[in-house]
């Protein structure tokens, strides 16, 4: 990348090289590796947003960076078989979660299908958020941001907490002897101890069911 000398009078940062917020921003990225997905506000205390924005615009027309939706850039993977790969949710999920300030979480549908206790498989990508409703849009694909109570998503993520999300999701009627087999089976013993250690977040008609799930298998 040719060194343009630009300089930028940033009161906040002083004076400095356009050429040298690019290079910060992009030695940040690298360091977080292929895969990555970042959001202008990352980068706000290298330099003024719009000194990032330049820089994010000019790293998308070098190649460097792609563009996957408003606000949103990603270091993408390349697969020598499928090409450049789409980004990973979860990338996006916490890209989003640091932009808004406000807990990001997939819906419980998602996460009671992802381990395998649902066989329904939703239609769109749907997240909770404890930030406003909205729609956003991520390659052309929507995902639907809905507001739930800090209350519902306020647990430490992880897989503790999601199966917690998953069987609630579940309900009653769902959650049988298949579904505690399964999970005793694929937990690995630090997650059915960090599963015990939040039973006091679960509905109280879960108890037992979890408490099945950490100490079988």
């Amino acid at each position: 990348m040719s060194d343009i000398r630009i300089y930028l009078s940033d009161k906040n940062h002083g004076i400095m090289t356009y050429q040298s917020v690019v290079d910060k921003i992009l030695a940040r990225i690298r360091r977080f590796g292929r895969g990555h997905v970042c959001t202008p506000r990352d980068f706000v205390d290298l330099a003024s947003r719009a000194s990032v924005d330049q820089a994010l615009s000019r790293l998308v027309r070098a190649g460097q960076l792609r563009r996957i939706g408003r606000g949103l850039y990603d270091y993408p993977k390349t697969s020598a078989r499928l090409g450049v790969l789409a980004p990973s949710p979860k990338a996006v999920e916490r890209a989003l979660a640091r932009r808004s300030g406000a807990t990001l979480k997939s819906s419980a549908a998602q996460v009671a299908n992802a381990l395998g206790v649902s066989t329904q498989v939703p239609m769109r990508t749907v997240l909770e958020t404890t930030g406003r409703s909205r729609t956003v849009t991520v390659q052309g694909r929507t995902m639907r941001l809905v507001h739930r109570a800090p209350s519902k998503l306020g647990r430490p993520s992880g897989v503790a907490d999601d199966v917690i999300r998953a069987l609630s999701y579940l309900g009653t009627g769902g959650v049988d002897d298949t579904v505690i087999h399964r999970l005793a089976a694929t937990l690995r013993p630090a997650d059915k101890r960090a599963l015990l250690g939040m039973i006091r977040h679960a509905p109280g008609w879960l108890h037992s069911a979890i408490r099945r799930i950490a100490t079988e298998g």
